[in-house]
């Protein structure tokens, strides 16, 4: 669980050129069919690693939660606090 919260709150993968890279991969793969199935594999790797600690439902959550708040933290004023993400992932793992 800690590891998923430093990764959202300490931006591990959120650097601005990782950031940039994933928009434009994003795109790109929903217009190319075989760069989906790359995009696809990304996923369930990371889907793979977070299931060795929760059930798949929960860890396809987590994977697009982390990306997620990564994006929305990027560009919001007011982006989520440490101790805010905390909660949001207890929420989506079930622990909280």
């Amino acid at each position: 669980m800690e590891a998923i919260i430093d990764i959202i709150a300490d931006s591990v993968w959120a650097e601005p050129r990782t950031l940039l890279l994933s928009y434009e991969l994003y795109a790109f793969a929903a217009r190319q069919p075989p760069v989906t199935a790359v995009m696809q594999q990304w996923m369930d790797s990371s889907r793979v690693a977070l299931g060795r600690f929760f059930d798949p439902l929960t860890a396809r959550a987590l994977d697009a939660l982390i990306e997620g708040v990564g994006i929305h933290n990027s560009i919001d004023a007011a982006p989520l606090s440490r101790e805010a993400i905390r909660v949001v992932v207890e929420r989506v793992a079930g622990t909280s």
